[in-house]
């Protein structure tokens, strides 16, 4: 499968390197590929890749940065599995739009 993701696709987040409890879980690529700068959360270093911003379609609904291979392009069957995914997704895109 292609690593190119574009923005506003839903996709399921694997290989986390921190936020291990979402791992598996439907996320909304929500920034394009660029360089990214986040800190290391175990060393505090600052560290550099090429990474999407997603907002990931469970607890609070958290942004994160993932790199491509953290990333997974939904089948069709999981298409149908995570509507309700989507319509979540939908009104918080509603929501950002009326702040």
């Amino acid at each position: 499968m292609s690593s190119r993701f574009r923005v506003g696709e839903l996709v399921i987040m694997q290989h986390a390197r921190f936020f291990h409890e979402y791992e598996g879980a439907p996320a909304i690529v929500t920034g394009g590929l660029r360089r990214r700068h986040p800190i290391d959360l175990k060393s505090m270093k600052s560290l550099e890749y090429d990474g999407y911003e997603v907002r990931i379609l469970a607890g609070d609904g958290q942004v994160a940065n993932a790199e491509p291979h953290q990333l997974r392009k939904l089948r069709d069957i999981e298409h149908r599995q995570f509507s309700r995914a989507l319509e979540k997704a939908s009104q918080w895109n509603r929501d950002l739009e009326e702040a």
